[in-house]
């Protein structure tokens, strides 16, 4: 009996890679029209809503053992530090499609970033608390006071936006030159081409 070359590359079905081209850019669609809806919309809510909402309550959890200003800046931090981390994680594995979702994800907690920002002087955002009660600080009032800047804060609020929409104009570019080149490369390169330039 013979044992099978693992050393081998598999074969790719000429099918296969676009396929999976296709699926990948369905989701990078999905992201995209999502990021464009909170970017244009501060009421939005959807399924990354939930995860950049957790993203940015843990932040407080893994900042709290430093100063309270890093306690307080941390949601904020981990919230638009966790996509690039994926961003970055999903380039050094070459799944360039998947690093525009990530920067589709950037984007939309951007645009969530400014919306709290933006709230930071009138106080009108309902406040959610790791382990809830009535004891909850508004993040961004708490720091723009601290740097005398609260007066600033629909002018901060206004450039964060607009750093969304760069993000998001980026991602996109990348995203569809990927998703173009998987979609019209030749069947024995297209496994190649999905995740980008091989070394």
């Amino acid at each position: 009996m013979t044992l099978p070359d693992f050393d081998r590359p598999a074969a790719v079905l000429p099918g296969s890679a676009r396929t999976a081209t296709a699926w990948r850019a369905l989701v990078l669609v999905y992201f995209i029209v999502t990021a464009l809806g909170h970017l244009r919309d501060p009421d939005k809510w959807s399924l990354i809503s939930g995860i950049i909402l957790g993203t940015h309550e843990l932040g407080h959890i893994v900042f709290a053992p430093f100063p309270e200003v890093w306690t307080v800046a941390g949601g904020t931090v981990l919230q638009l530090l966790a996509p690039m981390i994926v961003a970055a994680l999903l380039y050094r594995q070459k799944e360039q499609i998947g690093v525009a979702i990530a920067g589709c994800w950037l984007a939309i907690s951007l645009a969530n970033v400014a919306v709290y920002i933006a709230d930071a002087s009138k106080g009108e955002l309902n406040l959610v608390s790791v382990g809830g009660g009535d004891d909850a600080i508004h993040d961004w009032t708490y720091l723009l006071n601290r740097a005398n800047l609260i007066r600033s804060d629909q002018l901060i609020a206004s450039r964060v936006q607009g750093t969304g929409w760069i993000v998001l104009g980026l991602a996109f570019f990348y995203g569809f030159w990927y998703c173009l080149k998987g979609l019209t490369s030749d069947p024995g390169s297209a496994q190649s081409q999905i995740r980008g330039t091989e070394d």
